[in-house]
């Protein structure tokens, strides 16, 4: 997989330690749901589940739709205008761009919380979504911490184009990642050659696990759902903008192919 620059970024950002509590800076509609007794499919952690639910078509543990707070920030990729959301003013957020990646991270001001986009549009062609979590996982853990486990999951779909997907969520001390995965390849049909990765793309979210609910459901669930509502309008997903819904568009993060 074409690394570039983005380990070290992810190492430096999560290397931090926080001298002082984060300002919150919660969205509008703040959603605030206490942990203490929610059993889930990942466990104890609301939020964890939150983004589990949203991984899967589901609707997450929350009252209301969260949105932009009135002091957020704009981010807009240039060159990729559906990759375009507020955020908190006490996140900042850094372009990922290169030959191979095109992405964001944003990093909350104390470095104990992060949320990072990235479509690889020039992927290794036998990459596949495990090895990109797996890849995610040992820059981000640090050394001589075991993780735990929340809980992970894995398909594969076949319609014009293929579509596998890995989805983890981990402990590593006080910290909870959840990484996911997944990689649009050739199914036989289109060329390249039977299971060729064509594109690839990656999610993760982190932030301790003491307010990793707080996190997930007023940032990470706000910036989710600006990019759902902006990118589709409800209908089948378009990722990169160029008419071809991603279900048949081999190229679903480069509008210059299909």
């Amino acid at each position: 997989m074409p690394r570039s620059f983005l380990v070290l970024v992810l190492g430096l950002a999560l290397a931090l330690v926080a001298g002082c509590p984060s300002e919150d800076n919660s969205g509008t509609g703040t959603n605030s749901h206490p942990d203490d007794g929610f059993s889930g499919t990942c466990g104890t952690s609301r939020g964890v589940d939150d983004l589990w639910k949203m991984s899967h078509g589901q609707v997450p543990n929350i009252d209301q739709i969260p949105v932009p707070g009135g002091d957020w920030v704009l981010y807009s990729e240039p060159t990729f205008p559906l990759l375009g959301f507020m955020y908190p003013p006490n996140w900042n957020a850094t372009r990922i761009y290169d030959a191979s990646d095109l992405g964001v991270q944003l990093v909350r001001n104390d470095g104990n919380a992060m949320f990072l986009r990235v479509y690889v549009v020039y992927p290794r062609a036998d990459l596949t979504p495990q090895q990109i979590v797996d890849a995610e996982e040992t820059q981000l853990v640090p050394s001589g911490v075991t993780p735990t486990l929340l809980c992970q999951d894995a398909g594969d779909t076949v319609t014009s184009v293929g579509q596998r997907y890995q989805l983890e969520a981990i402990q590593a001390g006080d910290q909870i990642l959840f990484i996911s995965a997944n990689t649009v390849y050739d199914p036989g049909n289109l060329g390249y050659g039977a299971g060729t990765t064509l594109q690839a793309a990656l999610d993760i979210f982190v932030a301790p696990a003491a307010e990793f609910t707080q996190v997930t459901e007023n940032v990470f669930l706000a910036i989710i759902y600006q990019m759902l509502y902006t990118d589709s309008g409800g209908q089948e997903d378009d990722t990169d903008g160029d008419g071809y819904v991603d279900s048949v568009d081999a190229f679903p993060y480069d509008a210059s192919r299909h």
